[in-house]
């Protein structure tokens, strides 16, 4: 796969670059962003789960659109339900190499330890009035329980170029995002028309309180615009199945000081996970599409424009050796 090289800007493009350094470059004190072309089908390998399958992926003007028009068929992506559709990025995760960094002894390159790396990645929706970001023309409620995804999807084995269905309960983390209320999003400021969390094969939560850009004309800088999804693999004890914090939500990208809307507490105990540190999992980026209750009438369209994401290596308390 061509590689290249990174720029002294704040953003990189995918394919990634070959490793060595702290990204940045030219002064620049931050590490880079990686940007994945969502719009290159090559790049990604669609999952149907039941009641997938109906959904149409398209993309055109700089925007990739899921369509569900199927009333009839249950598209809920939850805890323990994998249908709707999944879009998975076909390499996996290499966090040493990304950030130029030597594998310890005895740890392969898709391994992410306690402690070592923290990740960010961020789905950029469209403003577009009404449909913009989850929502459809007229029908079910303007879109209602229409919803987006975006985090990993995480195996036991290296998936070889073709990444599977996730497994229901142990097989992602997601930031999500979906349309709470029936209203037409240009007829209401209400700040809780849409909601935004976290969701795991066993958990979830979502938080109201923030309104969209859609939902304004002229558009405001503080309304919201992207699903970000958080991180941080710190061992919160020595069971193997509580190693992993994540966060999910929502925040604006053209106003910095414009608050994240997300639950008020991760997601970090128990089976809810089963993303353990140092299991050797293999970790794939991925969107997914799908309703956030089961109601076989939920119909909907969800618009991306772009994906990025981060790796920022973390200092340890100690020097790192693997367990």
């Amino acid at each position: 796969m061509a590689r290249t090289s990174p720029s002294s800007t704040s953003t990189r493009t995918f394919p990634k670059p070959e490793a060595g350094g702290g990204g940045g470059g030219g002064g620049n004190p931050y590490r880079d962003w990686t940007t994945v072309d969502i719009h290159d089908s090559s790049l990604w390998q669609r999952q149907d789960g039941l009641g997938g399958g109906d959904g149409t992926l398209s993309s055109a003007g700089g925007v990739l659109t899921y369509n569900m028009t199927n009333d009839g068929i249950n598209k809920q992506i939850g805890p323990g339900t994998n249908r709707g559709t999944f879009y998975i990025l076909k390499t996996y995760l290499k966090p040493y190499e990304e950030c130029g960094l030597a594998e310890p002894s005895g740890v392969s390159a898709n391994e992410v330890y306690p402690e070592q790396f923290s990740i960010k990645v961020e789905l950029l929706m469209d403003d577009t009035p009404i449909t913009g970001p989850v929502g459809n023309e007229s029908d079910n409620g303007y879109g209602q329980n229409g919803q987006v995804y975006v985090g990993f999807c995480h195996y036991a084995s290296d998936q070889s170029g073709s990444p599977g269905l996730p497994h229901q309960t142990s097989g992602y983390v997601f930031a999500r995002c979906f349309k709470n209320f029936n209203n037409d999003p240009t007829s209401t400021t209400n700040a809780n028309l849409y909601k935004s969390g976290y969701l795991t094969g066993n958990a979830q939560s979502s938080s109201g309180g923030a309104t969209w850009k859609c939902q304004f004309n002229p558009q405001r800088t503080v309304d919201h615009n992207c699903v970000i999804f958080q991180a941080t693999f710190g061992a919160t004890s020595r069971n193997s199945s509580d190693r992993c914090w994540i966060s999910g939500g929502s925040y604006s990208t053209t106003n910095p000081r414009a608050r994240f809307l997300g639950p008020t507490q991760g997601s970090n105990s128990g089976s809810a996970h089963q993303f353990t540190g140092a299991n050797d999992r293999y970790v794939h980026i991925a969107i997914a599409f799908g309703a956030q209750n089961n109601s076989n009438g939920n119909i909907f369209s969800v618009r991306c424009k772009s994906l990025r994401y981060l790796i920022q290596p973390l200092s340890n308390r100690e020097a790192f050796s693997p367990e």
